[in-house]
């Protein structure tokens, strides 16, 4: 009985150390397909989001090739594959939304990646229409022509050799795909597909250096944006009565190109967006009231170009709360004095 015990106890320590690594799998799966945020692509507007799927329009129109090579060199995601009704469905409700660009000359329909590949000008190829596929690889699982599934008269009525069309293209009124001349030069909006596997370890660019005043917590790959200049605060004056403004701070800056430069320093608050430029030393500003500021620290060449930038430094200046005797001073709905003579008035 006793060599039982242990064995099954032993089975059931195997038994939990399985179930707590496949939650731990399955956790952090969940996890990632949580933070399958959508990046910005410059270029792009973002148009919405289907099936673990991002999708994106582009801001400008362009040819067929033009979109091919934009989309092909952004190294992340690729020219459009539809792979089902829903997915077509999709994007033309995406098309005729809001969000689209509305281009001329043909407002809401956008090109596709599907090409058809007739090396040779192979007349069997374009006659039959053997050669479409999918910019990515993707198998072609899927078809929505104007005029019904491949054949030898669909998409383009394929034995008129001088209108062989070889590009795809979504129609926005209809849902149906077109297909067009390669060479035509006419241009449309074009949409790119995003899956979210591939933002698993999609590297987020940014400063990594965690002594950097720029420093980017979330950034993965750094992109050399790190500033050179480093900030920091000598003594912070808050104010001395409520409403005084009277509050200051005094810096030093250090780093930067060590060329002929100088540095401008300007402070925001950020309750009230009000600012100071301060481009004489010392380096220091004054006058400030009760809230949070946001110094920036910037260097100019002698020519007046910005050079590096050393930004969100923030400061807080704190006031003594007022002594209120007959009205509500600060405005908390609470007069925090029982006496009822005047309001006490600070020097």
């Amino acid at each position: 009985m006793f060599r039982r015990k242990k064995i099954f106890k032993k089975l059931f320590f195997l038994n939990s150390i399985q179930s707590l690594f496949f939650l731990f799998v399955f956790c952090s799966f969940l996890t990632i397909a949580q933070q399958c945020d959508n990046p910005e692509i410059e270029g792009f507007v973002y148009g919405g989001y289907f099936q673990d799927t991002h999708y994106y329009i582009s801001e400008t129109t362009s040819t067929w090739e033009s979109a091919n090579n934009i989309i092909g060199s952004l190294d992340i995601g690729y020219f459009v594959a539809i792979s089902s009704q829903e997915e077509n469905d999709f994007l033309t409700s995406m098309m005729n939304s809001a969000v689209a660009p509305q281009l001329p000359p043909y407002p809401g329909d956008a090109w596709i990646g599907l090409y058809q590949d007739c090396p040779g000008f192979n007349n069997d190829c374009e006659n039959n229409q053997t050669g479409w596929q999918w910019v990515n690889g993707e198998d072609i699982i899927y078809v929505n022509w104007f005029c019904g599934d491949f054949s030898p008269s669909c998409p383009d009525g394929g034995n008129v050799p001088t209108y062989d069309e070889d590009i795809g293209l979504l129609w926005s009124d209809s849902g149906t795909w077109n297909d067009g001349l390669i060479n035509s030069g006419g241009e449309l909006v074009s949409i790119l597909e995003l899956p979210c596997s591939e933002l698993i370890g999609f590297d987020i660019p940014g400063c990594t250096d965690p002594n950097a005043c720029n420093y980017d917590p979330e950034a993965t790959e750094d992109d050399g944006s790190c500033s050179s200049i480093s900030v920091s605060i000598d003594n912070i004056e808050n104010n001395s009565c409520y409403n005084a403004d009277d509050g200051s701070v005094d810096f030093t800056v250090s780093g930067g190109s060590g060329g002929f430069s100088a540095f401008e320093y300007t402070i925001v608050n950020v309750n009230d967006g009000n600012s100071f430029i301060n481009t004489l030393f010392p380096a220091s500003f004054s006058n400030l009231w009760a809230g949070t500021w946001e110094l920036t620290v910037a260097e100019y060449d002698i020519f007046g170009q910005l050079i590096d930038e050393c930004p969100g430094t923030l400061i807080t200046i704190t006031e003594p709360t007022p002594i209120e005797f007959y009205s509500d001073i600060d405005n908390n709905n609470v007069i925090n004095s029982a006496f009822s003579y005047s309001e006490f008035i600070c020097n």
